[in-house]
């Protein structure tokens, strides 16, 4: 699904190069790349999100460690 839509927003980009005027319009607003990186990492961070969790916890606690025993 992820693949689908990373595909897709470069297709409608290409797309609407081809009409003038409206294509250089399109490429100032639309930004194809940024919104792939956008639902890439949505995607990582919903299939990592227990890692991402746990590595977070890990480094509250190394912190809070560290500030007690200044």
């Amino acid at each position: 699904m992820v693949t689908i839509f990373c595909l897709l927003k470069p297709a409608i980009d290409f797309g609407l190069g081809f009409i003038p005027f409206v294509g250089d319009v399109a490429d100032i607003f639309y930004k194809a790349n940024q919104k792939n990186v956008r639902i890439m990492e949505h995607w990582w961070i919903f299939e990592n999100k227990a890692n991402v969790d746990k590595a977070t916890q890990q480094a509250l606690e190394q912190w809070k460690s560290q500030s007690n025993g200044a």
